[in-house]
């Protein structure tokens, strides 16, 4: 059942028992157990709706455009620790939002999305100094996923509007103990827009 579902009907049966105790006591047991669910109830709601991370303003509008993505790198490991990866950038000149699309896999079982993103972090940096962290990271929901046996992430980036560099390291720090296998890196980009 969806979380917020859960918390509404909680809210409704919390409204009942507390009609329902105006004509006749209930025990306090009723309203511990309802102020409880609530409260656990909210908390799911909460971890749920932060499971994916949202786009940067700059690119909500324009996330609804393909991105053709296009493969830059294979079989790379994520390890503990730092781990850099070079990243060509393959269209030069104005882009709103830039995506690297990666496939992941992991034997470790007991990790949470939530935990996840809180754990690894992405950046990229050019041969100048140039860092830019990410500025959204996205799961994407595919048939053949099983978080963390094997998933899809986008990751966006927002780059200066003219790019020079051709080139830049993806920087990712895992903050796990474990290594997660990378058979697959894209990358693509949102055109920028004019309007």
């Amino acid at each position: 059942m969806n979380s917020l579902y859960s918390v509404l009907i909680l809210c409704i049966a919390a409204v009942v028992a507390l009609l329902l105790n105006m004509k006749r006591k209930l025990p306090k047991s009723v309203f511990v157990f309802l102020v409880v669910s609530l409260v656990v109830s909210v908390c799911w709601y909460t971890i749920d709706s932060e499971k994916t991370v949202t786009l940067p303003k700059e690119g909500m509008a324009v996330r609804e455009l393909p991105l053709v993505f296009s493969e830059v790198a294979k079989d790379v490991s994520i390890v503990p620790g730092e781990t850099r990866i070079s990243i060509p950038v393959l269209f030069s000149g104005k882009r709103s939002l830039d995506c690297i699309r990666m496939t992941l896999e992991a034997d470790y079982t007991s990790i949470t999305e939530q935990a996840f993103l809180d754990n690894v972090d992405f950046s990229f940096l050019s041969s100048d100094g140039f860092f830019v962290p990410a500025t959204g990271i996205q799961f994407v929901k595919e048939p053949d996923s099983s978080f963390p046996h094997r998933f899809i992430l986008e990751i966006f980036f927002v780059l200066p509007k003219e790019l020079c560099e051709s080139e830049f390291r993806l920087v990712t720090e895992n903050k796990f103990k474990t290594v997660f296998r990378v058979p697959e890196i894209s990358v693509g980009f949102i055109p920028f827009s004019e309007k």
